[in-house]
């Protein structure tokens, strides 16, 4: 569902299979409805071309209502069309009635009456709706250029900011921007260098470059500060530029002659030029020409964005450099805070708690925490009557006349309507979570899924040649949703919070301010309402396709009689606690989340099995042990989400959901899937992870259509046996994890025939005699045009490391996971060419060891873990380990040093702790010279240890001392396998960075006092590499047919 277009867009698919023949419509219902099509595509147009109106432009009134009331109609009409596809007749009588729609057949009515009424009543509707979209002169409106339009530029303000609102910037990241401008050697710091801030709206990225603009610009010939915004104009930009320069307005001059201008305005001139707050690539690439990479003479140019790939555009040579602005640490909110505040700080523990929670909220937006100031100060515009708790509501209830507050929101919501439309709809989809509520990416992607905002069409959009349509057309739902988000991250909307030891995302997190911006125009649209316990006592009328709501206490929810529910709720998402009670006021909804709540108990659930119009239903993570043979009733079910449960068994009844698309039962205590999995004939993906299941019952292989398959569980090296008959499953994509030792030859034989397999993990046996077989298999596998991922996971003895040749087929695939258990590192693996991510578990870690691991020339990623605590410290020295980005340790208490010129491009270090008494030497992670982040990872139980506090203690040391900027954050697991973050945020160490380079530049005259550059040029060589994981896996047939011979 589109929140600009509303159901549209699953409404004319639905018109579109009225018509089919097989329904045999008399001619005047099918001239109706093809009225209903033309119509209704022609609002969806409409609508899509007011999307691209902002709230300050005059999408306003009239227009506004009328776009409100279209979408309305098309949820309604969505609900209307579902029933109707199910009264229309069909070439062979009459589709079967459910049983909840036998109140549609009134006395009297025939099946034929009543769609004819509903359709004619449709169109009524519709032409009504036309009517009013001509008398409000929308048809003339949407050909009104929005480029024509104007508007103030809220952005302008951070150009003219006081010095009181310079907390934060002024002398630490001004410093270290000047530092990126100024530092090189004698020849790069002539080079040309541009330098691209990169950030979160409202994070001070403008004020920065203001501030550091006017420190340094008189050491330039000529300068030029211009900014760019959404829907910039090549040409405006190129003379804005020379408008700066020269003070004369070029009249009259296309691109190409202004871009020529520039070049001859800027020809022996050292020239300092920004550009400020680009939005697009495509502008870059456009500006990019105007300056030449001769310039010798010190120039620099500095853009800002939110967007990252714009910023790597910008800075593509080696001399060029990307900073990313952090936001304001908590000390400088502080400081912004208190000192807007008549330059005093209340010393009421009350105020200071409220002043605490609301630096909080603000999440160190510079901008936001001004806004707030501007009210807690008392200004003018401010009721004074108002409460200042208020000011915690979402959307700053209270600061509606303030004028800093506005041009904040105006500022964070221009990365929402500069994005197209389906990324938008996933963006407002956020906003159905509590914001302190960790966004797990599992269930975020599988409810994207659910709720139609990732579809076989969506994936196509943005498709701009065949080749990238093909492409397409080839992900899946779920890589197709993994990339909206990771787009949306690009655009430093989202973050993620949490990541795996293979560096893939977990979960993520949506700054509080964002989140109340997407809030407030979700409830606009009439998308999606997030309730909170308090909201559900206090609302009276629910309109909104998405619904969510947070009840921490389950009093609140036995008590909805309030609230009426306008139209029909799509989908419900409850956080906390959930009942019958609760439920009954949302019987006809599709899409049921109840992911973690507490209190379901039988009763509950026997109520859910009566909701027969549920498609999608999530009962993960909450406390239930057993379906009841009522979930057979859920024939519309198309996914169906048990995982993390206490569940032991499924009930034969899952047989009759015969349009079910997805089963996940992952870490369930079920030991045994029941026969009737076989008729699930829609089925796609089977997720029986981490469950009990060791063996699949022989009816799987009649689900022919089915594509993941996944089973097992790598971690720990346990695989599932396959069913003879697995040849049959044709479509079969993904398969992991299976154990080869446990399967037959035939069973080997039909499996390296399957024509569509991309993705497999295998345990191989680790006996001598079954050598032969696994080569067999894998050089099979080799052969396979399609597999482009294969793990491979094993227990290898000591004695058959030497004769093990598993890694000589695996040359040619995207992606190599080795996963192997073993004495020592095993010899084999020696050299490789294709091995980027390396998980091994070993008993202890030797020079020998090491000196395979560092040799690998791919390696980007290295998991060890040790089962045994190091009696002496392992030494990572300078030699090897050219490309590893990536080091996870998992030990008792690792005892690694680091020695100077250790793993030059390594980025993450994580530790997992157990407990032990920690060693006394510091790990060396000053000499880790590219080291961005260090994490360290243990169990709740574990945290109170004396050795894993020193190491907590002994890291954060370490971490002070650092040259960089390091971000340390210590996980605590918990038993049910959720997570506690904390992140700390350690500037960099000048003495160890800053005073060496000012040092050098000072020797070679290039530097004056102050660290600036009266005759210097162009600044730091950073290696900015850009690798890959280049990962290699196998596949085909014939060895197998030897070996069962």
């Amino acid at each position: 569902m589109d929140p600009a277009t509303g159901a549209m867009a699953s409404l004319l698919p639905k018109l579109v299979e009225l018509l089919d023949e097989k329904h045999r419509l008399q001619a005047s219902i099918r001239e109706d409805v093809r009225y209903l099509y033309r119509e209704l595509q022609r609002m969806q147009t409409i609508l899509t071309i007011l999307l691209v109106s902002q709230p300050w432009h005059p999408y306003q009134g009239a227009r506004k209502l009328w776009a409100d009331d279209a979408r309305k109609l098309s949820y309604d009409m969505d609900v209307v069309l579902d029933k109707l596809l199910v009264l229309a007749p069909d070439s062979q009588g009459f589709k079967g009635l459910m049983e909840k729609m036998s109140s549609l057949l009134n006395k009297g009515k025939t099946s034929h009456q009543i769609m004819t009424s509903a359709i004619r009543t449709s169109k009524a509707r519709v032409r009504m709706m036309a009517d009013r979209c001509q008398r409000y002169g929308i048809y003339a409106a949407v050909d009104y250029s929005l480029a024509a339009m104007t508007s103030v530029d809220p952005r302008l303000m951070a150009l003219y900011a006081r010095v009181p609102d310079l907390v934060g910037i002024e002398g630490e990241k001004d410093e270290e921007l000047i530092k990126l401008l100024s530092h090189g050697d004698n020849v790069s710091i002539r080079n040309l260098k541009i330098v691209s801030i990169v950030g979160f709206g409202g994070s001070g990225k403008t004020t920065l470059v203001k501030t550091v603009y006017d420190k340094i610009q008189k050491s330039f010939d000529r300068k030029a500060f211009v900014p760019a915004g959404q829907n910039a104009d090549v040409k405006k930009v190129l003379a804005g530029i020379i408008v700066d320069l020269t003070r004369n307005y070029p009249n009259k001059l296309n691109q190409k002659q202004l871009i020529e201008k520039l070049q001859e305005i800027l020809e022996n001139k050292r020239y300092l030029i920004v550009i400020d707050d680009i939005w697009n690539e495509n502008l870059w690439e456009d500006i990019k020409y105007a300056f030449s990479n001769k310039n010798v003479l010190g120039s620099r140019i500095i853009t800002t964005t939110r967007i990252a790939s714009v910023s790597k555009a910008c800075c593509l040579s080696s001399n060029d450099s990307i900073y990313q602005m952090e936001p304001l640490s908590d000390d400088d909110s502080k400081k912004l805070l208190y000192g807007r505040i008549l330059g005093s700080v209340n010393s009421s523990h009350e105020i200071k708690q409220l002043y605490s929670d609301i630096l909080k909220k603000c999440g160190g937006v510079p901008s936001a925490i001004i806004a707030m100031a501007s009210v807690l100060g008392g200004g003018p515009w401010i009721d004074p009557k108002v409460e200042w708790q208020a000011l915690l509501k979402p959307n700053g209830r209270g600061l509606e006349k303030d004028m800093r507050w506005k041009n904040m929101q105006m500022i964070l919501s221009f990365s929402y309507y500069d994005l197209p439309p389906h990324l938008k709809t996933c963006l407002l989809y956020f906003s159905t979570f509590p914001v302190t509520h960790p966004i797990e990416k599992d269930r975020l992607v599988k409810k994207l899924i659910a709720e139609g905002i990732v579809t076989q069409e969506t994936k196509l959009i943005g498709s701009s040649n065949r080749k990238e349509a093909k492409l397409s057309q080839e992900l899946s739902l779920e890589e197709a949703a993994s990339q909206y988000l990771d787009e949306l991250i690009n655009r430093n909307v989202i973050q993620p919070l949490e990541c795996n030891n293979n560096g893939e995302i977990i979960s993520y997190h949506i700054h509080p301010m964002m989140h109340d911006v997407l809030k407030a125009i979700a409830v606009g649209e009439r998308f999606a309402a997030s309730l909170d316990g308090k909201d559900i006592s206090r609302a009276h009328r629910v309109s909104f396709r998405h619904l969510s709501i947070d009840c921490p206490d389950s009093e609140n929810l036995i008590d909805l009689s309030s609230m009426a529910f306008v139209g029909v709720v799509h989908s419900l998402t409850v956080f906390g606690h959930a009942n019958q009670f609760l439920l009954r006021h949302f019987e006809g909804i599709r899409v049921l989340d109840l992911e973690g709540c507490k209190s379901i108990e039988r009763a509950d659930l026997e109520y859910i099995c009566s909701m027969v119009k549920l498609k999608w239903l999530c009962l993960a993570k909450t406390q239930i042990t057993e379906l009841p043979p009522q979930i057979g009733k859920l024939r519309n079910l198309k996914g169906l989400d048990v995982g993390g449960t206490q569940l032991t068994e499924l009930p034969t009844q899952i047989g009759n959901l015969q349009y079910l698309e997805r089963l996940d039962v992952r870490g369930t205590q079920i030991t045994q899937l029941p026969p009737q999995i076989g008729e699930l004939q829609h089925l796609k993906t089977l997720d029986a992870r981490k469950s009990r299941v060791k063996e699949l019952p022989d009816q799987v292989v009649w689900l022919t259509g089915l594509v993941h398959l996944l089973i097992g569980d790598n971690e720990s090296n346990e695989g599932v046996k396959l069913p003879v008959g697995i040849g049959k499953m044709t479509s079969l994509q993904q398969l992991c994890t299976i154990d080869l030792r446990k399967c037959s030859s035939s069973t080997l034989k039909e499996l390296v025939e399957l024509p569509c397999l991309k993705e497999i993990a295998v345990v191989l046996s680790d006996e001598p005699e079954d050598t032969r077989m696994n080569d067999a298999l894998l050089s099979s596998l080799d052969k396979s045009t399609e597999l482009r991922s294969l793990m491979v996971c094993s227990d290898f003895r000591l004695n058959t490391l030497q004769s093990s040749s598993t890694y000589k087929y695996l040359i040619c695939r995207k992606k190599l996971t080795v996963v192997r258990r073993s004495l020592k590192v095993p010899i084999v693996i020696a050299g490789h060419q294709f091995i980027g991510m390396l998980d091994i578990r070993v008993c202890k870690l030797e020079e020998d060891d090491l000196k395979i691991l560092r040799e690998l020339p791919r390696l980007q990623s290295l998991i060890v873990r040790l089962e045994v605590l190091p009696t002496k410290m392992i030494c990572i020295s300078c030699e090897g380990f050219a490309k590893l980005e990536s080091f996870y340790v998992d030990c008792r208490m690792p005892r690694v040093i680091f020695e100077e010129g250790a793993m030059p491009k390594l980025e993450h270090l994580e530790l997992k702790l157990y407990a032990g008494s920690a060693s006394e030497d510091h790990m060396g992670i000053k000499h880790l010279l590219n080291l961005q982040k260090v994490t360290l990872r243990y169990s709740k139980w574990h945290a109170t240890n004396e050795g894993v506090k020193k190491k907590n203690d002994a890291m954060k040391t370490e971490a002070k001392e650092h040259q960089n900027k390091l971000i340390l954050c210590t996980v605590e697991e918990n038993k049910d396998g959720t997570c506690t973050m904390e992140t700390e945020i350690f500037q960099e160490n000048k003495d160890a960075s800053c005073s060496k380079m000012i040092e050098i530049e000072e020797e070679d005259g290039l530097a004056d006092g102050n660290g600036y550059f009266p005759n210097s040029n162009d600044t730091q060589e950073i290696d900015l590499h850009q690798s890959s994981r280049a990962i290699a896996c196998s596949s085909g047939t014939r060895e197998i047919e030897e070996v069962v011979e």
